[in-house]
């Protein structure tokens, strides 16, 4: 009869190991996503006055602002970070004079010749949410400490009071799973 006791806690034991291991990781998913990038369903809409936009932004994302030179450019980046994934927002303003369409498909195309093999998929002229622009999607490779991947991205850019160019970049092996949420997201902004 001991011998079934024993066998009954193990039993028990392994049960409460099992559910406090398998119920944390549920939960994981069903608040960051299956491939742990987010959902759009659960977002928040992220404001920056002094820049002048909003745009909807998945509550698993961090933001981080860095402010780059020279002075008619600003760089505002929004990042997520998963053992697995790496996904991020580069929201790039260029203010007057650098504030044309011209100027901001210029400065686009110039950080673009930074990035190693570079492989344009396509650019279109068009409409979401309340703006027009050029909706450019590439891929390149990603050099890190860890060794390098592949990269896949949008680059959003509108030409108005300000010239924006956002960019959308994760992983290529997770583009499938984020580029419906991507589109959200760009559908989602608003420049004042």
């Amino acid at each position: 009869m001991k011998k079934w006791n024993l066998f009954i806690i193990i039993g028990i034991a392994l049960i409460i190991i099992g559910v406090n291991f398998i119920y944390p990781l549920a939960t994981h998913f069903d608040r960051y996503g299956i491939h742990g990038i987010g959902s759009i369903d659960k977002a928040h809409v992220y404001s920056n006055s002094g820049e002048g936009f909003t745009i909807l932004v998945p509550d698993a994302w961090h933001i981080q602002e860095i402010h780059a030179a020279p002075d008619y450019l600003s760089k505002l980046i929004i990042v997520m970070n998963t053992r697995n994934i790496r996904a991020g927002i580069e929201i790039s303003k260029l203010e007057e004079p650098a504030n044309t369409r011209a100027s901001v498909v210029d400065y686009m195309e110039r950080s673009h010749k930074q990035l190693a093999d570079f492989v344009e998929i396509s650019t279109n002229q068009i409409t979401l949410g309340k703006h027009s622009g050029d909706l450019l999607e590439y891929t390149f490779i990603s050099q890190t400490m860890l060794g390098s991947y592949t990269s896949h991205c949008y680059d959003w850019i509108i030409a108005g009071k300000n010239g924006f160019d956002f960019t959308f970049c994760i992983d290529d092996k997770a583009w499938e799973a984020a580029q419906p949420m991507f589109m959200r997201m760009i559908g989602s902004i608003e420049i004042e």
